[in-house]
Parts: structure tokens; C-alpha cells; sequence
């Protein structure tokens, strides 16, 4: 009885986490995607982008880090949604490759991983090999 209320008790705490970085991946996306919205904006009011080489550059180079950027959370808003989903389902800690279970301490580390370590090892040799 005491270790299911510890684990209850665990995930509870890790979901309250999952949806505080929810709730800030949402607003780092919705803050990338209104600049990148103002600076397309501003553009199309000057008639195209202006100034010098160097001002057309760092201007492009500023939209598409932030294009990145708003990718990269958009991708963790899935990973988290999905850690929050496995929870609802009861299969938070199941690595989805082998069905064991995922180590706890990786869970503190990363509350949204998908995987054990060494199924993560072998996924992420296994996608570098296809990238080569």
C-alpha cells in the first residue's frame, strides 16, 4: 500500500511537471510564431526587406532560428502529450520498444522519455546509420 501511494504520489508530481513545460513550450511557440508573424508582416509594409546585405541576413538568419526554435518545441509539446497520454493510459515507465520498464531515474531526468536506455542507445544508432 505505501509503495503504490509513493508511486502515485511520484507520478502525480511528474505530470504537474510535464504540463508546467507544457505550458511553457505553448508559450515559447505562440511568442516565436507572432515575431515571425511581425517580421512578415513588417516586411510586406516596407515593401520587401531592407537595408544593407548585413540588416538582410541577420534578419534572415533571426527568422529562420526562430522558425527552428518553434519546431523544436512544437516537437517536445508532442513528446510531453504523449508522456501525459501513456499516464492516462497506464503505461507511464513501459518503454514502448521492449515493454520493460524505464528506469526511474531516467524518468526524473527526462519525465517524457519513450524509452529504456538501451532501446534509446540502439534508436538513436539505428537513426544515425540512416542518416549517414
Amino acid at each position: 500500500m505505501a509503495v503504490e501511494l509513493n508511486y502515485t504520489a511520484a507520478i502525480a508530481a511528474r505530470r504537474a511537471g510535464l504540463q508546467r513545460e507544457r505550458t511553457r513550450l505553448m508559450a515559447d511557440v505562440v511568442a516565436l510564431t507572432n515575431r515571425e508573424q511581425l517580421s512578415g508582416e513588417a516586411q510586406r509594409l516596407d515593401g520587401g526587406p531592407g537595408g544593407d546585405d548585413a540588416d538582410i541576413a541577420t534578419e534572415a538568419f533571426e527568422q529562420e532560428l526562430a522558425s527552428e526554435l518553434a519546431r523544436n518545441a512544437w516537437c517536445g509539446l508532442v513528446e510531453i502529450d504523449a508522456a501525459l497520454a501513456r499516464m492516462d493510459a497506464g503505461e507511464y515507465g513501459v518503454c514502448e520498444d521492449c515493454n520493460g520498464v524505464i528506469d526511474p531515474e531516467r524518468l526524473s531526468a527526462l519525465p517524457r522519455a519513450r524509452r529504456c536506455m538501451p532501446c534509446q542507445q540502439r534508436a538513436e544508432t539505428r537513426a544515425r546509420r540512416r542518416a549517414a
